[in-house]
């Protein structure tokens, strides 16, 4: 990922805060399962997507060795951008 990019997303998240401060805590919540399961696995750039095209999100992460992955409802924080 590019700085600016980078730099974009986190003044994304900052601003959720303010005019969001509900879904803060739901924000860095993902944020940091995210860091975890980024620290995890191997590094992604060696994975194919073509090994597991077409495969359920599950088996996906199986096959490519993601671990750590912690589904959450993210329905009512995201009902508050709408």
């Amino acid at each position: 990922m590019a700085m600016a990019d980078y730099s974009y997303r986190m003044k994304g998240i900052d601003a959720d805060h303010v005019h969001y401060p509900p879904t803060w805590l739901i924000t860095q919540n993902a944020v940091e399962r995210g860091a975890k399961v980024g620290r995890e696995p191997a590094p992604l750039y060696r994975m194919r997507d073509e090994d597991v095209r077409g495969r359920t999100p599950e088996t996906a992460r199986d096959l490519l060795g993601i671990k750590g992955v912690q589904r959450a409802d993210t329905a009512t924080a995201s009902a508050q951008w709408c």
